[in-house]
């Protein structure tokens, strides 16, 4: 793994100065697929949970700030 990121030039520590592990990219993966509109089911087949309901246990907050940014985004189109 650290090779690998060595290539990309993914840094080997994080902005909370942790050392970044496959976890943790596996963790930045699921946040920013749902930050920018995947749906939990289709995160939880590319995880490769079992259920989604594990998915949603895990990442679900970031789902539903995704959610609330949409909303947001849509005030006042109507004219409400």
């Amino acid at each position: 793994l650290r090779a690998a990121m060595k290539r990309a030039g993914v840094p080997l520590v994080g902005p909370t100065g942790e050392a970044r592990t496959f976890h943790s990219l596996r963790h930045c993966f699921a946040k920013l697929a749902l930050e920018n509109g995947r749906s939990i089911t289709w995160l939880s087949r590319h995880l490769g949970h079992k259920t989604t309901s594990i998915t949603t246990d895990t990442y679900g907050h970031w789902e539903v700030k995704a959610a609330k940014a949409e909303a947001e985004a849509m005030a006042g189109v109507f004219g409400v």
